[in-house]
């Protein structure tokens, strides 16, 4: 009888196995990091203005290094409506351009529509409608500064259902200098 032998499999750690398991194990832990990091807090209700609707605004600034001066990078603006109003929303810029000292040719690169709903008696896809109602309407009322918005919708239950919060970052107009 002639015995053959059988080839037995080296049991030693396999490096390339593993190292698939930890890249998926940090990609797992990137992940959760980002997503716990993200958060939308809903601008406080207090603030400036003569609509009947409260506003707040607010501004980031950076230092110019050739001037030594504060300018600002993109000015905010906080406010709240019941429901939507062309006339009032182009009579809240241009106070708000007045106070602010800014150019009324200045556009909104970024608008943040937030719903409100009632958490006891409705859902948050409801808060999701009246936001995306209002970015509708405010996209057909084709007023200038809108143009080249961007858009975000959400929602809060810290918000009356029949509220909107909208938040704008506006840019000046760039002038060409010949």
């Amino acid at each position: 009888m002639s015995r053959t032998r059988t080839a037995v499999k080296d049991e030693q750690d396999d490096s390339i196995n593993i190292a698939g398991w930890v890249f998926a194990d940090l990609l797992l832990s990137l992940a959760i990091i980002f997503l716990v990091s993200i958060s939308f807090s809903v601008p406080e209700r207090t603030g400036l203005g003569s609509s009947p609707d409260l506003q707040t605004s607010g501004q980031n600034e950076f230092k110019r290094a050739d001037l030594g001066e504060q300018a600002p990078i993109n000015l905010g603006f906080n406010f709240y409506y019941s429901k939507f109003d062309e006339g009032n929303i182009k009579s809240d810029l241009q106070n708000y351009f007045e106070k602010e000292n800014l150019d009324p040719a200045s556009e909104v690169i970024y608008a943040q529509i937030v719903g409100g709903y009632d958490a006891a008696s409705e859902g948050s896809d409801r808060g999701t409608f009246r936001a995306l109602d209002f970015s509708i309407s405010l996209k057909k009322a084709d007023l200038p500064a809108f143009r080249k918005a961007n858009y975000d919708l959400s929602t809060s239950s810290q918000l009356s259902p029949n509220q909107i919060a909208v938040r704008l970052s506006f840019v000046p107009p760039i002038k060409n200098m010949k």
